[in-house]
C-alpha cells in the first residue's frame, strides 16, 4: 500500500482520518503514527502526548521520560515511554503488540508489562496476553497484504470489512472454517478474489457497494 494523504480536520480534538489509504502523522514531540486505512486519532486533552485510537495504527513513540505517551484503544490504555508498537481496535475489541521496547495495558485496573514480540487483547474483563503472536499478523497491512493462519474465514472477512469500508456477508456456516494464506490488499475486490479462492467460491457484487460469498 502506497503512503496516502492525511487531512487535519476541525476542532481540537480529532488530529488526523485516513481515508482509502495509509496515512501517516507526524507528531509534535517527533513519534510517527502510520493509520491504516479508515482509521482516526484523536488528540485528548488530559496530556500533551495522550491520545485516543479508532481503527489501527502503528506507532514510533520518541522517548521522552518526563512525558508518558499513552493511547486509548477500546476499553484500555496503552502507556509508553519510547517503543514501537501497533494498536487495533477493529471488530469491537482491541490488540496491542510490541515490535521493540516496553509497553504497558491497562484495563479494568489490570495491567500487564508487554516487551517486544509480545502482544495482548483488551476488552471489559481486562488485559489477556495472546501466546505466540505472529509479528506478520499485526504488520501485515503496513506492506499491503494480510496474512492469516488458520484463521476463521469470519475473521478475515472483518478485516476486509474494515480496511476498505465495505459490506461483505458471509454465511455463518462458512465464517467458521479455518483459513490461511495471504491477502492482497491492494482493493477490495482483489482481496476478497483471494479469500474466494481459498474457500472454493467467489464474492459477487450484492449491489450498492456491497458483495456476498457463493459457492458452485
Amino acid at each position: 500500500a502506497g503512503l496516502g494523504l492525511w487531512t487535519l480536520l476541525s476542532g481540537p480534538a480529532v488530529l488526523a482520518e485516513a481515508g482509502a489509504e495509509i496515512a501517516v502523522v507526524d507528531l509534535p514531540d517527533g513519534s510517527t503514527v502510520t493509520l491504516r486505512p479508515h482509521s482516526k486519532l484523536v488528540r485528548l486533552e488530559r496530556g500533551e502526548r495522550a491520545y485516543r485510537l479508532d481503527g489501527e495504527a502503528f506507532f514510533a513513540v520518541a522517548r521522552d521520560e518526563a512525558r508518558p505517551f499513552t493511547v486509548e484503544a477500546g476499553g484500555g490504555t496503552v502507556r509508553v515511554l519510547g517503543t514501537r508498537f501497533v494498536v487495533s481496535t477493529w471488530g469491537g475489541r482491541s490488540e496491542v503488540f510490541v515490535e521493540e521496547g516496553r509497553v504497558e495495558v491497562a484495563a479494568s485496573d489490570e495491567a500487564v508489562v508487554l516487551t517486544a514480540g509480545e502482544a495482548a487483547s483488551v476488552g471489559g474483563a481486562g488485559v489477556a496476553a495472546l501466546r505466540d503472536p505472529a509479528a506478520d499478523a499485526f504488520t501485515d497491512w503496513l506492506r499491503g497484504e494480510a496474512v492469516f493462519e488458520r484463521a476463521p474465514a469470519g475473521r478475515v472477512v472483518e478485516e476486509i470489512r474494515h480496511h476498505f469500508a465495505v459490506r461483505v456477508a458471509l454465511p455463518p456456516d462458512v465464517a467458521r472454517e479455518s483459513v490461511s494464506g495471504v491477502l492482497d490488499l491492494e482493493s477490495a475486490p482483489r482481496a476478497l478474489d483471494g479469500l474466494g479462492r481459498v474457500l472454493g467460491g467467489h464474492f459477487v457484487p450484492d449491489g450498492d457497494g456491497a458483495f456476498r460469498f457463493e459457492r458452485p
